[in-house]
């Protein structure tokens, strides 16, 4: 049986032409690749669609989870209404966080295209954004008071909170 097995008919033993192998990143590429990965995404929401329309809209989608979410804490959420989609009926609720999706596994694909010091450089320069957004939230109102009040001083509880913030959504 394993005598049956022979080379690839574009293999030759002097050297002469490589094996062909399936280079994943080369075929990702090409043209018919990515109208195929479309089609199917296209496919894909539009079924996500029909399902939710079908089976979700007004029984359990995430608008009534957040609804009993701002009447447990007694408190309006951070996320605005125009992104959670609460005070839409209908298909209306799911139109932005699926864009938002959309968007954001579009970024990771592109993401994914990239060699692995562009992926790492890109996970820094997120980290990054992220301290300084929060650091800078707090250095930023701590001189802005110090500044308008003329004295010296440590933050106040008030500043110190913009730093919990992020961590209380």
């Amino acid at each position: 049986m394993a005598g049956e097995v022979g080379l690839q008919s574009d293999v030759y033993l002097d050297g002469v032409a490589k094996p062909r192998t399936l280079h994943l990143k080369m075929l990702r590429r090409q043209w018919q690749i990515i109208a195929l990965q479309v089609v199917a995404t296209v496919a894909l929401l539009g079924m996500y669609l029909e399902v939710v329309s079908t089976y979700v809209v007004g029984s359990i989608d995430h608008t009534v989870l957040f609804d009993s979410i701002e009447l447990l804490i007694s408190d309006q959420l951070p996320l605005g209404d125009w992104l959670t989609g609460e005070g839409r009926s209908g298909m209306g609720r799911f139109f932005v966080p699926l864009v938002l999706g959309l968007g954001l596994g579009g970024i990771m694909a592109f993401i994914a295209f990239q060699s692995p010091k562009v992926q790492q450089r890109i996970k820094l320069g997120f980290i990054v954004g992220l301290i300084v957004l929060l650091v800078g939230r707090l250095i930023l109102s701590w001189f802005a008071g110090m500044l308008f009040s003329f004295d010296l001083r440590l933050p106040t509880n008030g500043e110190l909170e913009t730093l919990q913030w992020p961590l209380l959504m």
